[in-house]
């Protein structure tokens, strides 16, 4: 197999700076992976982990995990070089990190919760049950990072069809019928979370009186 017309990417100079970041990504490619997609995902990260289109690797830390001196080629013939050796995942967020979040968060449909919110800001978290995870979980991503105080997103779903949503962690079930709340921004935070709300009830202050809204 021959390598001659591939254009292969070295190293960014930015990567040699000792930089904390709030999210590192590593990117397994497989042979023959689609270059289009792959130039697309990078090019997300590059604009969102710095400001005025530096690119400098500030809020989001990015490698292509090889072998050194190994090029992956892509299905166009472009080679890719990797910028780090395989490593620990510990270094990235884990599918499984990211599975056991989702878990005890998906836990407030057994256990409801009571969130005060002021100024679009988390101020308290309270249980209905001592065993709730979604609670510990939350608590625990607050201590972690205080931006998950803040609630980025409210967003309308308007899909009524239940078949077209899965019962797991699918970014399109926020479109299902009702509301849902965004907290964390990626790559400000390592994750970003939206939790869902099929019923609905918003209750407003007016006075000395409550008035349902919604």
């Amino acid at each position: 197999m021959s390598v001659k017309r591939g254009i292969f990417a070295k190293r960014h100079p930015a990567r040699q700076h000792n930089i904390e970041a709030k999210l590192r990504v590593g990117f397994l490619l497989t042979p023959r992976f689609t270059l289009t997609a792959f130039a697309g995902f990078i090019d997300a990260l590059r604009l969102a982990a710095d400001e005025g289109d530096r690119s400098r690797p500030q809020r989001c830390r990015w490698d292509v995990l090889g072998t050194e001196g190994t090029p992956i080629l892509s299905s166009c013939g472009t080679g890719v070089l990797p910028t780090a050796p395989y490593g620990s995942p510990e270094a990235y967020v884990s599918a499984e990190l990211q599975e056991q979040v989702y878990r005890n968060l998906v836990d407030i449909e057994r256990c409801a919760v009571i969130v005060r919110v002021a100024g679009g800001v988390i101020e308290d978290i309270r249980c209905t049950s001592n065993e709730s995870r979604f609670a510990v979980q939350l608590n625990g991503l607050i201590e972690s990072d205080d931006n998950y105080r803040k609630i980025h997103e409210i967003g309308f779903g308007l899909n009524p069809n239940d078949g077209f949503f899965l019962d797991e962690n699918f970014l399109p079930n926020e479109m299902q019928l009702g509301v849902h709340f965004g907290l964390g921004l990626t790559p400000y935070t390592k994750f970003h979370l939206d939790i869902a709300c099929s019923a609905v009830s918003a209750i407003s202050d007016m006075g000395n009186e409550q008035v349902k809204v919604l």
